[in-house]
């Protein structure tokens, strides 16, 4: 008869947990394993031999009866030595996760750092690099609509190497009684009118709306005046008038109102200084206006621009000075309610306009001493820009106006006043006299 070992007290150490029943063959003994048993368990009777696979080191033991229980397996040794192994295998595979996990989270086993804190820092890296490579987009962007960045170089700059401004002196009296005086008396007695000098000066004063033409304020009755006085002209220079030679002549003289000049701490003839050019006031004395002629034909000879003078020294005293009458007696048409002048500073090479920027004003009054300070800026462009094409570059240097607009310079100012007058000729197909001339008709 097979009988039951009572083996409870050899498997106290054995798992709680039971899931698996296995047999294999172990010196002729039929032998149950049960794989992961409870320690209180009885078995059954078992008959014959079986043969299974092993599996694990936690195992009941059945043997037939007739061999005496002392000689039954020590289960407490082999089950010391199966749990060996199990822990051998149990390293191994733990090893083996430590290196897929390694593998998998790099440097989180000398750190300390888990998987999931390793992955985060993965993603916000990769955010990171995702933006670097956009801002590189956005800038490479840029660069390629516009290349070209301005930006301050010193503060400290050679004296010598700097122009002398222009400056534009104009009365605010833009017509004198005295030359309106004179064409009224011409006029006269050229015998083309029945009108009195008084009445043709009426006449006259109208040409002082060229400065300051309002639209709005026109009433039927000026465009009366103005339809009478261009007959009255028309008939006394026997047809066509130029409106800029007869401004030129009514406005006051630089040689009358010039008394005295001083540059760089000399006195200098007036007259070797002072030049009568057109500004948007209309003709004023311009010091140190190096353009072209102001009446500028369609020619393809072009002359070349005089250089503009040098500041030698700072100060008071080695700037420009001069001394002027007012001839209050002489006012005929004001384009302001005051008396003395308008002093404009501004580049050598540009018309004088305030819209295109870099153009100072300044009011200087009778019986008082006026003083101005400049404060220069100096821009400077390097040749190598000159390989960017102009429409990458959106703007052109000096010396290429000789060849895209036939003048010897072309600045951002000249660009300014070139639309105003193109859109003027295209709206009333003249140009106001105050422009300069490019053989376009005056309005």
């Amino acid at each position: 008869m097979a009988q039951v070992l009572d083996i409870k007290g050899s498997l106290n150490n054995l798992p709680s947990d039971a899931s698996e029943v296995s047999m294999f063959k172990w010196k002729k003994k039929s032998i149950w394993i049960i794989l992961n048993a409870t320690p209180l368990l009885y078995c059954s009777l078992v008959t014959g031999e079986y043969t299974a696979p092993y599996h694990s080191p936690s195992f009941l033991l059945v043997t037939n009866a007739t061999r005496r229980q002392k000689e039954v397996v020590n289960l407490q040794g082999l089950f010391a030595s199966h749990r060996e192994l199990a822990e051998q295998k149990e390293k191994k595979t733990s090893r083996e996760m430590v290196r897929l996990q390694s593998w998998m989270c790099p440097g989180e086993m000398t750190n300390g750092m888990t998987c999931g804190s390793i992955n985060k820092n993965i993603i916000i890296h990769y955010i990171f690099i995702s933006f670097l490579v956009f801002m590189v987009y956005i800038s490479y962007h840029e660069f390629m609509t516009t290349p070209l960045v301005t930006s301050p170089e010193t503060d400290d700059y050679k004296t010598t190497l700097l122009s002398f401004p222009a400056i534009a002196i104009c009365s605010i009296n833009r017509i004198s009684w005295q030359s309106a005086t004179e064409l009224a008396t011409n006029i006269s007695k050229a015998n083309i009118t029945n009108q009195t000098v008084d009445e043709i000066l009426i006449l006259i004063m109208r040409l002082g709306n060229f400065y300051s033409y309002d639209f709005d304020t026109l009433s039927l009755t000026d465009n009366n005046y103005d339809v009478e006085l261009d007959k009255l002209l028309t008939t006394y220079y026997n047809g066509t008038y130029d409106v800029t030679e007869i401004m030129k002549t009514l406005t006051p003289q630089c040689s009358m109102m010039l008394l005295k000049c001083k540059l760089h701490g000399k006195y200098t003839n007036c007259s070797t200084l002072f030049k009568f050019r057109k500004t948007p006031d209309g003709y004023c004395c311009t010091f140190n206006y190096v353009r072209e002629s102001d009446d500028i034909s369609e020619q393809n000879d072009v002359t070349e621009l005089s250089k503009s003078k040098q500041v030698w020294d700072l100060g008071i005293e080695r700037g420009l000075t001069v001394v002027m009458d007012p001839f209050l007696d002489d006012y005929f048409y004001s384009m302001l309610p005051i008396k003395g002048w308008k002093v404009i500073v501004f580049n050598p090479t540009d018309y004088p306009d305030m819209t295109s920027g870099g153009v100072t004003e300044v009011l200087a009054v009778p019986l008082s001493e006026t003083f101005l300070n400049v404060i220069g800026t100096l821009f400077i462009s390097n040749p190598e820009i000159k390989n960017f094409p102009r429409n990458k570059r959106n703007c052109i240097f000096p010396d290429e106006g000789k060849l895209l607009f036939n003048i010897t310079m072309y600045t951002y100012s000249d660009c300014i006043v070139d639309c105003k007058i193109n859109f003027i000729q295209k709206s009333c197909g003249c140009r106001p006299f105050f422009y300069p001339r490019h053989s376009i008709k005056d309005c």
